[in-house]
């Protein structure tokens, strides 16, 4: 199986390698560093392992340098921001909000994070901002990616239904027989689920889906409903959009 291994120390770069886990190591190896024979058969008992690649540990990196960054400096905490008829628009940061709200472009609707002083004023730290002036945009939809097939389908396999600590994605009607990269035919599939469909379509595998795929509706607790753990205030905000 094609995975990612680390270069030497201090060396940061990720470089595509067959991997697999032997029998007589702890950790995954480089496969010529485990045998000389590319599939092992019975000499080491080696199963096939799936490493999360680079981009998944990018993705954590950038996820915990936000956190820490926020820790550090509240003027980047997000701050939701409302269109003039109480739409929710986006996230910004506390600093973009506060310069919205001197320039007079936004109003404070709830802060409750206490004071950003300076060297001559103070300023209110918000939590929801609300545009003085309407914004005209068309509906939003969700942008098709790995991540929100997941979200869709709760990181759940859609064959056998359980919770993977590792999830692929899985074509419905597969590329080479005319299926089509969309909502509509993508789903998360566990690894296990996804070597046993193949290139076969669902009937043909006797693998009925748990839900039916189809692309999520944008609503605003969808968009920004992964911050209400943090920011329980703008559930109020968000429901009904």
């Amino acid at each position: 199986m094609v995975g990612m291994f680390r270069g030497g120390q201090g060396d940061n770069r990720y470089f595509p390698a067959r991997l697999l886990r032997c029998s007589q190591s702890e950790l995954p190896i480089p496969l010529q560093q485990c045998c000389p024979n590319e599939y092992c058969e019975g000499a080491h008992n080696c199963t096939a392992l799936v490493i999360v690649v680079e981009s998944r540990q990018r993705a954590i990196e950038d996820q915990t340098k936000t956190l820490t960054m926020q820790q550090e400096n509240p003027v980047n905490e997000p701050v939701l921001v409302l269109n003039a008829n109480y739409e929710p628009l986006h996230i910004c940061t506390t600093k973009r909000a506060v310069g919205l709200m001197m320039t007079g472009k936004a109003e404070l609707l709830l802060d409750g994070r206490g004071i950003i002083r300076t060297a001559s004023s103070s300023y209110p730290r918000p939590s929801i901002v609300r545009l003085s002036y309407m914004v005209h945009r068309p509906h939003p939809r969700v942008k098709l990616s790995k991540r929100e097939i997941f979200r869709r389908d709760k990181f759940v396999c859609q064959y056998c239904g359980e919770h993977s600590p590792v999830l692929t994605i899985d074509h419905v009607i597969p590329r080479h027989r005319g299926g089509r990269h969309t909502w509509e035919n993508l789903v998360a599939a566990c690894p296990t689920c996804n070597r046993r469909k193949g290139g076969r379509t669902p009937q043909e595998a006797a693998m009925l889906l748990k839900t039916q795929p189809v692309e999520p509706r944008a609503s605003a607790e969808y968009l920004f409903g992964r911050l209400l753990e943090n920011h329980d205030e703008w559930a109020t905000y968000l429901q009904g959009w």
